[in-house]
């Protein structure tokens, strides 16, 4: 004989609740999409909407992108972990973008994470996370496929600002002048271990991490797509060459290896003197 177990929760009220919360998530991907202005949220819909308990664990999901159900997670887990319960109160908002302790599957992925309140008791979170145009990157779009981490030291050699996916032009530094012994004078590059000063940052990080970009359009690939070529000026023949690719933006292509910067590619975009051209730097 089987023993009947009474359960502290009604069947029909738990379906009911769990669809009013799926609801609710639903409603706030309808709403972000009306109202954005951005066509990464209304045409290409990269973005999703989440709902969480007190405990982190989702209850609900709208969007369009499944890899930000584990972002929504990581997203709040990084408030807990940066603010005391005590000291979140309703209204409060936050802002989850760094892969390295939030989460974001890249930097132009921008996560808002806010508390849920009833009667003075945080009940939930919850987690809308969009893709922001140019947010993270050097260049168009958020893709920085030359970043590179640096932590900003003082003279004792203690970290006081950590940069992570670091992306910038190189700016002229400030004539050198006089500082405090607690000055941010020094830069350690995680990517290879030196120590720089500030005076020719700007140098060192236009030789530390240059890189070559060509359109995509001139690329071709094989059959399988796990190959691409381009066309290089042989005298006067172009003979198709083999390149090592990384990261696209869908217009340029990141090339890592086959080329240099001075060779000439057939269909890449020529300067007033005929010369054909292609984006190199550390940008």
């Amino acid at each position: 004989m089987t023993k009947s177990v009474d359960s502290e929760f009604d069947i029909i009220d738990v379906e009911v609740h769990q669809k009013s919360v799926r609801n609710i998530a639903t409603e706030m991907a309808v709403t972000l999409m009306r109202t954005s202005g951005s066509p990464v949220v209304t045409d290409a819909k990269d973005f999703s909407t989440s709902i969480l308990d007190a405990k982190v664990e989702q209850l609900a999901f709208a969007g369009h992108v499944t890899f930000h159900m584990s972002t929504a997670v990581a997203g709040v887990q990084a408030v807990l972990r940066n603010n005391r319960l005590e000291d979140i109160r309703p209204g409060d908002g936050f802002i989850c973008n760094d892969p390295h302790s939030s989460g974001a599957i890249h930097q132009g992925d921008v996560g808002i994470v806010m508390p849920f309140f009833a009667q003075g008791q945080l009940v939930g979170w919850g987690y809308v996370n969009e893709h922001v145009l140019d947010v993270g990157g050097s260049a168009v779009s958020g893709f920085a496929a030359g970043a590179f981490d640096i932590d900003i030291c003082d003279d004792a050699g203690q970290v006081c600002l950590a940069l992570r996916g670091f992306a910038t032009r190189p700016v002229e530094a400030a004539p050198a002048a006089p500082a405090p012994p607690t000055a941010l004078r020094r830069v350690l590059c995680l990517q290879c271990g030196q120590v720089f000063d500030r005076r020719d940052i700007a140098v060192q990080i236009e030789e530390l991490n240059p890189w070559i970009t060509v359109p995509e359009s001139i690329v071709t690939f094989n059959t399988k797509g796990d190959s691409a070529f381009v066309d290089v000026k042989n005298g006067k023949e172009w003979t198709k060459t083999h390149i090592t690719t990384g990261l696209s933006d869908g217009i340029n292509l990141e090339v890592l290896g086959g080329i240099d910067a001075n060779t000439e590619l057939k269909g890449a975009k020529k300067e007033p003197e005929g010369d054909a051209k292609m984006s190199v730097g550390s940008e």
